[in-house]
């Protein structure tokens, strides 16, 4: 636009642009977290009751971007990330059923946000259920 050139890395350029796709993962967020204190329903995808993966398609539908309904649709989705970012998926296996079972939104601190037990809360990575059940974080 001035007239100057330059570079960018090309890591820092997306078809959405970097700082879109930043304040989706703030917005994402503070939406799960604002929504804590929800009823667990199984098979829920409003805010009178959800269940982990009805959690995480409203969250992310509230911040703009369109998720699959289940976990196993949200898992294929998804791409597998070594280092989480506040935002990202947090997946979970052999909880109800074998295999892929659970879903959360990763919020940083090594906590997550997600519709389980009673209702839907924050819980610390480190609880000793979760842990034992951890699989994989994923970005959407």
């Amino acid at each position: 636009m001035n007239g100057k050139t330059g570079w960018a890395l090309s890591t820092l350029l997306t078809k959405n642009g970097a700082a879109t796709k930043t304040a989706n993962n703030a917005s994402v967020v503070q939406k799960a977290k604002s929504l804590t204190g929800i009823p667990y329903r199984f098979g829920g995808t409003s805010t009178k009751g959800f269940d982990c993966s009805g959690f995480v398609q409203y969250v992310y539908k509230q911040s703009g971007k369109s998720v699959s309904r289940d976990t196993l649709g949200q898992f294929a989705q998804s791409k597998k990330v070594s280092e989480p970012k506040p935002g990202d998926l947090v997946f979970f296996q052999n909880t109800y059923r074998k295999g892929i079972s659970h879903v959360g939104i990763y919020i940083g601190n090594n906590k997550f946000v997600h519709a389980g037990g009673k209702q839907s809360q924050i819980v610390s990575l480190s609880n000793s259920y979760w842990k034992s059940k951890f699989h994989s974080f994923k970005r959407l």
